[in-house]
């Protein structure tokens, strides 16, 4: 497995889905305020997150 593409991943995609989050959790609101989930919201995101990062160092390493 590629551990760079996987760390990679992991770190855009997780700040990404936290903007995803911002984005939801502010919608139809005046004033947007940048916050993280609670903490069983995190360690799913981060778990799904993981998964996929790990896919994705997977499949980038099969073809090179």
């Amino acid at each position: 497995m590629n551990y760079l593409v996987t760390a990679v991943t992991f770190v855009i995609f997780f700040v990404e889905a936290m903007m995803h989050y911002n984005i939801g959790i502010n919608a139809g609101k005046k004033k947007f305020n940048i916050r993280f989930p609670k903490l069983r919201d995190l360690l799913r995101i981060l778990s799904v997150l993981a998964v996929f990062s790990c896919l994705n160092g997977y499949i980038v390493s099969m073809f090179q």
